[in-house]
């Protein structure tokens, strides 16, 4: 089997174990977020929008091709995912409060991607970009929908 091969099965035993710790049905929280953020049209959601356009095949390409990105990326999802469903449903009393360790996951996960990426494109200086606009930091403490506020306030 060729790269794309491996990668391709890791995909699906991804997408397999996200189903299987969710028995009530799959819900795809990325894509929901991805939804609001098309209806809510404020400049950091376009921001986001466009980096993912830009650059969303680039990251699938590194974690599909490098074992140690494609754990992180599965374990940063599952991380992730309270908070998506939170902010996808504006929820605020599901308990679901960020907290420094989820900020650090985020950022070793960045630093990782940036690091395999290379000087290739503009990958490294749009990810920092993002990262000192959004100040993932200055969440700590908050739930997704009072982060989503805070950001879009202070973006």
């Amino acid at each position: 089997m060729d790269d794309i091969d491996n990668g391709g099965v890791c995909f699906v035993i991804t997408v397999a174990r996200a189903k299987a710790s969710n028995p009530t049905g799959f819900v795809n929280p990325f894509e929901l977020t991805r939804r609001k953020l098309i209806a809510d049209d404020s400049p950091v959601s376009l921001d986001i929008l466009n980096f993912y356009d830009i650059h969303s095949a680039r990251v699938q390409y590194l974690v599909l091709h490098d074992a140690s990105l494609m754990q992180s990326s599965y374990n940063l999802m599952i991380s992730l995912t309270p908070y998506f469903l939170d902010f996808a449903n504006n929820a605020n009393n599901s308990g679901n409060i960020i907290t420094a360790s989820l900020v650090l996951e985020i950022n070793n996960f960045i630093s990782s991607i940036i690091a395999a990426n290379g000087s290739q494109g503009s990958l490294a200086t749009d990810l920092n970009f993002m990262l000192n606009k959004l100040n993932l930091n200055s969440l700590v403490g908050l739930t997704a929908t009072q982060a989503w506020a805070a950001i879009k306030t202070s973006y």
